[in-house]
């Protein structure tokens, strides 16, 4: 066989995966076992951040190596600038097949595809794949094309078998195993011809949380799971809302199943990643794991994710395997973000001045200790709630959604800015509850840190505006929505 000159580049997001959830990062729990050994032999990013708080803007930022600010994406109902220049496609250009698999549709967005520059890529409902797939995924399919439809379906699935259930059958039709399949067919398939890009999102842990049932056993042990942790993830909104009371005991098995889906994101990783190994791929491929944001779980009273900056959706874990490239296990110390992906990646490759020369990056390559900057610091935010009309029934969740949140990191600090006008500082390390904001009295920090973060947008942008915050939404982004609720206020406002 003759040797690749570039090794096959795998990205795998395991989306809504906080930092202490994984053992490597000090948690206990044994909740990533196989992830653990993996990332001895890895580079670990010990201080890492995401890209973006939400899932469209934290996954578009990281395939294009950009701040939002920048490209535009900043919530699943945003339009995207169209000179920009992703991952897939510069590694198509130098000579990669490109190929990706995900059970919900992030990466590309819809309308977008071109531009992400991918030979074959397949998500549920998108027609001209060849992918293949079971008789209940295609009839689920279906379902969803029309929302009414899938919603009486779901509605009469649960009067009859309960949510638990519903819910249990949702987790199904998002399982990973098929889109890691998928990449590893085509892996094997152009072993001896061409470097692979291959990419997926697994929906683990991300919601609906209700893995297999050995891993709720394990985690569960003789504990029965509460049914409120089922009601609770069919309406997060009426939680957050207040209309559910506390539900304490339906939290926490809602944190355990959380858990469980962990524990199952970490067997799948096992199972694909020992298949490349017995295949003699692993050792020309560039293993990237990393999560696009994490997840609040009770936490500020939030849940799921998007609309804030704490650092529960915030920090993230990253880990970077290369035979290649690292011998041992390496720690990369300094703070780092979703953004320096791209060019890391590029730079491990000898692409980085290529790159460089067709588009604007916002991260840094991380594995060259050249770049290394004990001054850095990192700029994240969060939009206010879309389509508040659409979630009117909940009005103490619309009050709240209407505030925006910007914020800026140090290795010392974090500030955030809302634009209520509350301002919060943090040290470090620090769990930010109100009696840790030290903003009041170290007003000097806080004020240049604003202006840091303040700069840095301008940088970007000479017309921003800090009271501000832009969704250029449009009917491009506005074709994928299925809620019924939101198609209707969209057609309202003339997207539709």
């Amino acid at each position: 066989m003759k040797s690749k000159k570039l090794p096959n580049i795998v990205f795998i997001i395991l989306d809504s995966a906080r930092r202490d959830l994984f053992g490597f990062y000090g948690d206990n729990r044994t909740l990533t076992p196989y992830l653990d050994s993996l990332a001895k032999k890895s580079l670990v990013m010990n201080d890492h951040y995401a890209s973006g708080c939400g899932s469209a803007q934290a996954h578009v930022s990281l395939f294009l190596g950009q701040h939002s600010s920048r490209h535009g994406v900043v919530h699943n109902m945003s339009e995207m600038k169209e000179d920009v220049v992703a991952l897939p496609k510069i590694l198509k250009e130098v000579g990669y097949k490109t190929y990706g698999h995900c059970m919900a549709s992030f990466i590309p967005p819809a309308g977008y595809e071109d531009l992400f520059g991918f030979d074959e890529f397949y998500y549920p409902g998108k027609a001209g794949t060849s992918v293949r797939k079971s008789f209940r995924n295609i009839l689920l399919d279906r379902l969803k094309k029309s929302p009414v439809a899938w919603n009486f379906t779901k509605n009469l699935y649960k009067s009859i078998r309960g949510q638990a259930a519903i819910t249990r059958s949702s987790a199904q039709s998002l399982d990973g195993k098929a889109s890691l399949d998928y990449l590893y067919e085509k892996l094997i398939d152009n072993n001896d011809t061409s470097p692979v890009f291959a990419y997926t999102t697994l929906l683990h842990p991300h919601t609906p949380y209700s893995p297999p049932q050995w891993c709720i056993d394990k985690v569960f042990k003789d504990n029965k799971v509460n049914s409120k942790a089922y009601d609770i993830q069919a309406n997060m909104h009426a939680w957050v809302n207040g209309d559910m009371g506390d539900a304490i005991d339906g939290i926490e098995s809602m944190k355990m199943l959380y858990e469980a889906e962990m524990l199952y994101a970490d067997s799948l990783m096992k199972e694909f990643v020992q298949k490349l190994e017995k295949n003699n791929i692993l050792k020309d491929t560039i293993l990237v794991i990393t999560s696009d944001h994490g997840e609040m779980l009770g936490e500020h009273g939030q849940l799921n994710h998007g609309a804030t900056v704490w650092e529960e959706i915030y920090r993230l874990p990253a880990i970077i395997y290369s035979e290649r490239h690292f011998s041992q296990g390496k720690y990369y110390n300094n703070i780092s973000s979703g953004l320096d992906l791209y060019p890391t990646l590029l730079d491990m490759i000898g692409k980085l001045n290529y790159a460089n020369e067709l588009t604007i990056l916002d991260g840094l390559p991380l594995n060259n200790d050249e770049y290394s900057d004990p001054n850095r610091y990192l700029v994240v935010d969060a939009p206010p709630l879309v389509l508040p009309e659409r979630l009117k029934k909940y009005p103490k969740l619309v009050a709240n959604g209407s505030t925006f949140y910007r914020a800026v990191r140090d290795l010392n600090f974090k500030y955030i800015w809302k634009s209520n006008g509350e301002q919060l500082l943090y040290k470090v390390g620090d769990y930010e509850k109100p009696e840790n904001n030290i903003y009041k009295s170290n007003k000097s920090v806080a004020d240049e840190m604003f202006k840091k973060m303040t700069k840095y947008y301008s940088d970007i942008d000479s017309a921003y505006d800090i009271k501000t915050y832009t969704i250029n939404m449009g009917a491009t982004a506005a074709k994928k929505m299925t809620n019924p609720l939101i198609q209707k206020e969209l057609k309202k406002l003339g997207y539709m």
